[in-house]
Parts: structure tokens; C-alpha cells; sequence
């Protein structure tokens, strides 16, 4: 699929690229983060946040590849995919499965 985006943005300026780059980002983070327990999840994203336990959270078997792929033609376009969140790493004392997506479990 990542050939296919870069074509699409590449040849046609009259799309919106960095339309296009978030849609394949938010299918890409789907698959990756998506979980039926919390013992699916345990792989910090690298990159999706300032602060260490504040990262997006992946299935331990996710392949991360394509969604790495995709931040790299959003950086390359400057298309914010990444939203602003708090430099900071709150105590966390595992990882949650959280209505179907990976997620950091904070203490309280």
C-alpha cells in the first residue's frame, strides 16, 4: 500500500496529500494497535509522542513496517500526523487492551 500512496501523492496535485498520508495512517495504527486482551499489547511506538510512556502502544506482533513507512512520507511532506501530547512518562504498570487497541495501563 505504501507504493500506492506515494504514487497517488507524487502524481496528482490535486489531492490533498497529507489527507491522504493521515487516512493511511489511522488504517495503519489500526492494525497494529488492535487487541483482544491485554496480553496482545506491549510494544511502544518509538516517535509517536514526546514523552516515553506517552507513545502509541502496538500489538506484540505487530509489524510496524508500513506504519513507519507512513510517518516517514508524513515527515518528507509535513504533514502532522503526530498529535501534541505531555513531555512527560507517567508511571505505568503495564499495558491494557482498551475496547479493541493497545494502550498504555497508568497507575493510579
Amino acid at each position: 500500500m505504501i507504493l500506492g500512496l506515494l504514487l497517488l501523492v507524487a502524481c496528482d496535485p490535486d489531492v490533498d496529500s497529507c489527507a491522504v498520508v493521515a487516512e493511511e495512517w489511522e488504517e495503519q495504527l489500526a492494525i497494529v494497535q488492535a487487541c483482544e486482551t491485554a496480553d496482545d499489547c506491549g510494544y511502544p511506538l518509538p516517535g509517536t509522542s514526546c514523552g516515553c510512556t506517552r507513545n502509541l502502544v502496538a500489538n506484540n506482533t505487530a509489524d510496524t513496517t508500513e506504519l513507519y513507512h507512513v510517518l516517514q512520507v508524513a515527515d518528507d511532506l509535513d504533514c502532522p500526523l503526530i498529535p501534541e501530547t505531555a513531555c512527560d512518562c507517567p508511571d505505568a504498570v503495564g499495558f491494557v487492551c482498551d475496547d479493541g487497541v493497545c494502550d498504555w495501563d497508568y497507575a493510579q
